[in-house]
């Protein structure tokens, strides 16, 4: 699909098809649309009645002799900066060589030095005011610590942005350069259990304005007994990985080999929010929806269960939610990096491993579910082939015993995540990750493995 700049390009219409009208026919010393511009090609428009004070101004999808008007791409117009319901009678639309198009090419830094002004409108309600300015991010993490609404994101070679549970809005998103992971919010791994305790859980993803509100504290395992504890079921998704139980104080029995704590799952609160289009991101007024901000993510993993004196493996945290709103989205299919949007689970902890006596393995953590990935565009420039990825942490293994104790038992995998694509115009696109695999139960002396991760990839 084509941005087009053109001039003198310009047809009446009497249609009563004010989403798509049909367009009529060049006016004189005017071209039409269909000799001037390619057929599915994005452009800056003005349409204006002939005889009654209405008009706009937005950026439309041209495709079978008709432009698609859209009410949150509207930059200016008489009904206060929304879109118009135009009176019957005859309307005139041209293709304008706007202001705005050298901003949103992304082609020149002297548009922003200020004789160059945007209006706002639904534009900037749904796309943000560009208030934060251009960024360029080549080097080093930069992590997000609000929501933001950049003029211009460019991301290249090893720079990345942590979005730590914020919204990133801009008029141009440009990741024909960007490596994995350049825009991301991932879980943490889960320590490894030893003799002095279980291990840690992984750290949560960021939960800023976007990601839900529960209590960010995992679920501990149980120290010297068989009994594992399974992540918070559809936990928040800033919730923290369980620390693996410690190891027990009396008995020698192979507790932690009879048991692991099971895979964080992409919860149910994963998909318990719809989306049809970006109203269900964005209010009228411009603010965050509070539905989508409150709607949790995936389940941190399962922690793993103590053995007699060895600690189990901490779980994985879930993958982070993220929401990236933009007008134009720029990609490239050699130049960006596979996985370069990334939402993944934390892998689980190792069960801790027996040193001495007749002593049993410690289990594995679980690993943390895939996040949610949302992007919303206008226009797509480029294509990429698994651009986003949402991947479950694999589990996992379980301590290995000694002196006749059996192994921990191996954990399962996370699931993987979700993402969710709405190009303006269109309805969302849904996608969600496989299922981790299960661990391995031990063979006597030996730990069981982690099972893998589930797996998401999507392209862009």
């Amino acid at each position: 699909m084509a941005l087009v700049l053109a001039g003198r390009v310009e047809e009446s219409t009497t249609s009563s098809n004010l989403d798509a009208p049909v367009l009529g026919g060049a006016l004189d010393q005017c071209r039409s649309f269909q000799s001037s511009v390619p057929d599915v090609s994005v452009l800056p428009y003005v349409m204006e009645h002939t005889t009654e004070n209405e008009w706009e101004c937005g950026i439309g999808r041209y495709a079978g002799g008709k432009l698609s008007r859209y009410n949150e791409a509207i930059v200016a117009s008489s009904n206060s900066g929304q879109l118009v319901n135009f009176s019957p009678g005859t309307k005139r639309i041209a293709l304008v060589q706007s202001a705005l198009l050298p901003i949103l090419t992304a082609e020149s830094d002297w548009v922003f030095d200020g004789f160059l002004r945007v209006e706002g409108g639904n534009f900037f309600r749904y796309f943000g005011n560009g208030s934060d300015g251009d960024l360029t991010v080549t080097s080093s993490t930069l992590t997000l610590d609000s929501d933001k609404q950049y003029r211009r994101v460019v991301i290249s070679g090893s720079g990345a942005i942590n979005t730590n549970g914020y919204v990133l809005r801009a008029w141009v998103l440009d990741l024909r350069n960007a490596g994995a992971g350049a825009i991301r919010n991932d879980g943490g791994n889960g320590g490894h259990g030893s003799s002095s305790g279980g291990g840690s859980g992984g750290e949560p993803p960021g939960q800023g304005t976007i990601g839900g509100n529960e209590d960010v504290s995992g679920r501990d395992g149980r120290p010297g007994d068989n009994t594992p504890i399974a992540g918070i079921s559809g936990g928040a998704i800033g919730g923290r990985g369980g620390d693996g139980g410690a190891g027990g104080q009396a008995g020698r029995e192979a507790f932690g080999g009879n048991n692991r704590g099971p895979g964080g799952a992409a919860g149910t609160a994963i998909g318990s929010y719809t989306v049809s289009g970006i109203s269900d991101y964005v209010d009228p007024t411009g603010a965050i929806v509070a539905g989508f901000a409150a709607t949790e993510g995936s389940a941190p993993g399962g922690s793993g269960s103590g053995s007699s004196t060895r600690g189990g493996g901490g779980s994985g945290a879930p993958g982070g939610v993220i929401l990236l709103i933009a007008a134009f989205l720029l990609v490239d299919s050699s130049g960006t990096a596979g996985g370069a949007i990334r939402a993944n689970g934390g892998n689980g902890g190792n069960g801790g491993t027996a040193i001495t006596g007749d002593d049993g393995g410690g289990g594995g953590g679980g690993g943390g579910g895939g996040g949610w990935v949302n992007v919303v565009y206008l226009h797509k420039i480029g294509s990429k082939t698994g651009a986003i990825v949402c991947n479950g942490g694999s589990g996992g293994n379980g301590g290995n015993g000694t002196g006749g104790g059996d192994g921990g038992e191996g954990a399962a995998g996370g699931d993987g995540g979700r993402v969710t694509i709405v190009r303006l115009g269109s309805g969302p696109s849904n996608t969600v990750g496989s299922s981790g695999s299960a661990g391995s139960s031990a063979s006597g002396e030996t730990g069981g493995a982690g099972g893998a991760g589930g797996t998401l990839s999507v392209n862009l």
